[in-house]
């Protein structure tokens, strides 16, 4: 199995296996809901993603939680 295939509408070639990995551990989405995307939804999401698909760094999540803290309940 190749972690690519090709668009036999218009011959470009298809990074799966990468889309697949960059959707479940970079933007945290289900499987089952990235194969329920479809190409068009997927290149939407990649160009409007805050940070274009790059999962968020430890120090930019400790930023965040300076940021915006946990409220004491």
């Amino acid at each position: 199995m190749t972690s690519t295939a090709s668009d036999s509408a218009t011959g470009a070639t298809i990074p799966w296996r990468d889309w697949f990995t960059l959707a479940v551990s970079g933007m945290g989405m289900a499987p089952a809901a990235f194969w329920a995307l479809s190409v068009q939804e997927w290149r939407w999401l990649m160009v409007n993603h805050p940070r274009g698909g790059v999962p968020l760094s430890r120090a930019g999540f400790d930023h965040l939680l300076k940021q915006y803290p946990d409220k004491e309940q």
